[in-house]
């Protein structure tokens, strides 16, 4: 899977959906052409690098819709685990006083 290479795994968190499409030619090519390709290449990857270093990272649309909505889930779910929590520290408390209030009458 070319997503995989080195090379692509640097670039496509930065680039997205971008493509840039190379025509190679026969890998049997002359020398000249293979050391010319090589420039070639070179040259792309490090045009690459300076763009993308002064992108900020790729984000899809409606991505930050969706982080908001999970953030917001998190509170609340935090906010319910809080409000449980308390709630049985209470039951505990009025289970105690209850207990406490049978033994003094059986006294």
């Amino acid at each position: 899977d070319m997503r995989e290479h080195p090379v692509m795994k640097e670039f496509l968190p930065k680039i997205g959906n971008c493509v840039i499409h190379v025509d190679n030619q026969d890998r049997y090519a002359s020398s000249e052409w293979q050391a010319k390709r090589t420039q070639s290449r070179e040259k792309v990857l490090n045009h690459l690098r300076k763009v993308t270093d002064q992108l900020p990272p790729y984000m899809p649309p409606g991505l930050q819709k969706v982080k908001d909505r999970i953030k917001e889930d998190m509170k609340r779910k935090r906010e319910q685990e809080k409000l449980h929590e308390t709630l049985q520290e209470q039951m505990a408390k009025i289970e105690d006083l209850e207990k406490r209030g049978k033994a003094t009458e059986a006294d």
